[in-house]
C-alpha cells in the first residue's frame, strides 16, 4: 500500500475494494449496490436507484488534475439518463468527494492512510487496472 521513494516521496495505492469500503460507511437513501471502478485515468460509479433499487447507473469521470491533496476529474458520461439527484445523492453525500459544475473532487485528507502523512502533496497520481496510485511529496 505504500512505497518510499528516493525523492521524500511516498506511494500510496488506493484499490477499488478500498474505495468501496469507504462508501460502505454511509447509508444513502434510495441509493443500492455503489460500486467504484478505476480503470485507465478514469473512475467510475456505479449503483441502482429507486425505493426497490431497481434502475441501475453509471457515472464515469475522466482524470484533469491534482492539487495539493485533491484529485480532480471531469464526468465524461452518465447513463442510463442524467438525473441530477443521482449526482447529488453519491456524489456530494460522502465526507470525501464534492461534486459540482460537472467535476468531481475526491479530498485525500480524508482517508485515514494519508492521514498518517501529514506533510506535501501529490506529485504524480496514476490510475490503472483498479488501482491509483499517488504519490505524495514536499
Amino acid at each position: 500500500m505504500f512505497k518510499k521513494s528516493k525523492e521524500k516521496q511516498i506511494e500510496i495505492s488506493i484499490t477499488d475494494s478500498m474505495m468501496n469500503e469507504a462508501f460502505k460507511n454511509f447509508q444513502i437513501n434510495n441509493i443500492k449496490n455503489v460500486a467504484v471502478n478505476f480503470s485507465e485515468n478514469s473512475l467510475s460509479i456505479m449503483g441502482k436507484v429507486g425505493k426497490a433499487g431497481l434502475i441501475p447507473f453509471k457515472i464515469k469521470f475522466r482524470l484533469i488534475n491534482c492539487e495539493e491533496r485533491k484529485i480532480f476529474f471531469d464526468k465524461v458520461k452518465i447513463e442510463p439518463i442524467d438525473v441530477k439527484i443521482i449526482k447529488y445523492l453519491i456524489l456530494n453525500k460522502s465526507t470525501f468527494m464534492e461534486y459540482k459544475d460537472n467535476k468531481l473532487s475526491i479530498n485525500l485528507n480524508k482517508f485515514d492512510m494519508i492521514k498518517k502523512f501529514p506533510n506535501g502533496e501529490i506529485k504524480n497520481i496514476d490510475i490503472q487496472n483498479g488501482i491509483m496510485h499517488v504519490c505524495i511529496g514536499a
